[in-house]
C-alpha cells in the first residue's frame, strides 16, 4: 500500500507539473488578450461570461444548470468517496481519523486545482485550433460529436507538439501517469480484496 501511495504521489506531481508548465508556455505563446478574446467569442467561458441566467434556472428541462451540476457532483463523489474500494483503502491506511480527514480535504483542494487547470488547458487548445484555421466558419459545438472528439484530440496533440523540446514528453508522461495512477490503485485494491 505504501508503494502504491508513493507512486500515486509522484504521478500526481508529474501530471500537475505537466499541466502547469503547458499552461504557462501556451499562455506565453498565445497571449492573454488573444486568449480572452478568442475563448470568449467562442463561448468557452459560458455560463459565467457572458452570464447565462438559465444557469441558475430551477426548470428541470434545462440540461445543465448550477443545481443539476451540484446534484450530479454530489452523487458522483458520494459513491466514489464512500464506496469505491480504491478510496476506502486509502482511508483505512491512514494512521487515524484526523489524518484521513486531512487527506480528504487535501484531495478536494488538489482535485479542484487540477480540474481548473485542465479546463484552462482545454480552452487554450480551443484557441490554438481557432488560430490555426481548424475552426474557421464553424462553431465547435455545431460539429457532430465524433468529429468534435477527433478534432479536439488532433488539436490537443498539435498544440502540445508546439511546446519546447522535453515539455511535450512531460505532458504525455502526465497523461500516462494519471492513467497508471488509476490502474495501479485498482489492481492493489482488487488484490487486497481477493486475498481476504
Amino acid at each position: 500500500m505504501r508503494a502504491v501511495m508513493w507512486t500515486d504521489c509522484l504521478q500526481f506531481f508529474v501530471l500537475f507539473g505537466g499541466i502547469l508548465l503547458g499552461l504557462i508556455l501556451f499562455m506565453q505563446a498565445v497571449g492573454w488578450e488573444d486568449f480572452l478574446r478568442i475563448a470568449s467569442s467562442g463561448g468557452r467561458f459560458k455560463p459565467f461570461y457572458p452570464f447565462d441566467p438559465g444557469f441558475f434556472s430551477l426548470d428541470p428541462g434545462v440540461r445543465i444548470s448550477f443545481y443539476s451540476g451540484v446534484m450530479g457532483v454530489t452523487v458522483a463523489f458520494l459513491s466514489r468517496y464512500g464506496a469505491d474500494q480504491v478510496i476506502v483503502q486509502r482511508y483505512l491506511s491512514a494512521r487515524g481519523i484526523e489524518e484521513a480527514r486531512r487527506g480528504i480535504w487535501l484531495n478536494a483542494v488538489a482535485a479542484f486545482l487540477a480540474l481548473s487547470f485542465l479546463a484552462a488547458f482545454g480552452a487554450l487548445v480551443y484557441v490554438q485550433a481557432v488560430q490555426h484555421g481548424e475552426l474557421q466558419g464553424v462553431t465547435f459545438t455545431q460539429l457532430p460529436l465524433p468529429q468534435r472528439k477527433a478534432l479536439a484530440l488532433r488539436e490537443f496533440i498539435q498544440a502540445i507538439k508546439m511546446l519546447p523540446a522535453g515539455v511535450f514528453g512531460l505532458v504525455i508522461s502526465g497523461l500516462l501517469a494519471a492513467t497508471m495512477s488509476s490502474i495501479d490503485s485498482g489492481i492493489n485494491a482488487c488484490s487486497s480484496s481477493w486475498g481476504q
